[in-house]
């Protein structure tokens, strides 16, 4: 006789079938690239700021099509310190109809030391891949979706309620980082003179297709000369005007943002002011002096003389096309550096 005992299985200990939403469930774990492959290219990616013309002809290419957008070109110079710097330049296919009406040179100013900048990669998880593809592959044949695949026996499902909120199951993806970015390039036309010439011929060609809106009929007002002050002349009679009130010295304690972000801003109070002084943008983006105007000499340049001497404008290559400004010069910044001297009230007696 055997030694061994037979216990017999409880039915709700057996292991249940794996669900489909558990089988093709993603365990959370975000993979990585390897960074151990020698020269492996993923680990130092470039991460290039182009104009926004040069965005905008690319954004009119199919993204689907295999296209060559142009050639680069990269070499080392000497420097007088005996380092060896890299250059980048690259020259846009002319072939392109996108590319006509934008520059066709551009040198890359590469900046390395860039921490902390990732590309993420995202897709659908293997099964829910699958059932894609069939739902394709019978759209292509002209047959509906339930011939292709196999009669599953009927679920019973809970009856709808209007009071819960219907919602479409999403499917789960698959998170992969792709590469560092290891080196930030600056990209800006070699010619500006040709940079310039092809923002006046679309300025002027957005001026020729403008269209004149009458958005009121009415007949205007006539007011005769001399007789503007005649109607409101008692609303100032006898009136004090209130004491000004000097403002208060408020400490600023600025800290530095990314180069990047920093640019962004630079560009938006640019679009709508043509003209700045370094005391209004530095009020305007809260920023240390010296990192605002280290900043500046990369995207705008300082007009010595003239009109706007002190104030700077952004370089022609950096500037969106068709910019519409609301004025010339920036509103000069509020001086914060006057203290508020206290008062003492003084009380008046009559004296017999």
């Amino acid at each position: 006789m055997s030694d061994q005992q037979f216990v017999k299985p409880e039915p709700g200990v057996s292991p249940s079938p794996m669900d489909e939403d558990d089988l093709y469930e993603d365990a959370g774990d975000l993979e990585f690239f390897d960074p151990s492959i020698q020269g492996n290219p993923f680990g130092a990616l470039y991460l290039a700021r182009i104009p926004r013309g040069l965005w905008k002809a690319w954004s009119q290419l199919d993204d689907d099509t295999e296209i060559q957008v142009g050639t680069l070109r990269q070499w080392y110079e000497t420097e007088p310190d005996g380092t060896m710097k890299p250059r980048m330049k690259m020259l846009l296919n002319s072939d392109l109809a996108q590319h006509q009406p934008v520059p066709r040179e551009y040198n890359l100013d590469i900046s390395s030391g860039v921490s902390n900048h990732f590309v993420f990669s995202e897709a659908d998880l293997p099964g829910f891949k699958a059932k894609s593809k069939a739902r394709s592959d019978a759209s292509n044949t002209g047959l509906p979706l339930s011939i292709l695949r196999a009669r599953s026996e009927k679920v019973e499902k809970p009856k709808w309620d209007r009071n819960k909120p219907y919602y479409r199951k999403a499917i789960p993806k698959k998170t992969k980082i792709y590469g560092k970015i290891a080196f930030e390039l600056n990209c800006a036309p070699v010619h500006a003179e040709e940079q310039r010439h092809l923002l006046q011929a679309q300025t002027s060609e957005a001026a020729r297709s403008g269209k004149l809106q009458i958005l009121d009929r009415r007949n205007g007002q006539i007011l005769l000369t001399g007789t503007g002050r005649a109607a409101d002349w008692d609303s100032n009679f006898i009136k004090s005007q209130p004491k000004p009130t000097k403002a208060k010295k408020v400490e600023m304690k600025t800290i530095r943002i990314p180069e990047s972000e920093l640019m962004d801003k630079i560009i938006q109070c640019f679009s709508r002011y043509q003209y700045w002084s370094l005391k209004s943008l530095r009020a305007e983006l809260k920023q240390p002096e010296a990192y605002l105007r280290q900043t500046l000499e990369k995207i705008a340049v300082l007009n010595k003389t003239g009109r706007f001497a002190n104030n700077w404008s952004l370089r022609p290559e950096h500037a969106a096309p068709n910019l519409q400004t609301s004025g010339d010069v920036a509103p000069d910044a509020a001086d914060g550096d006057s203290e508020v001297e206290d008062e003492e009230e003084v009380k008046m007696e009559d004296v017999l």
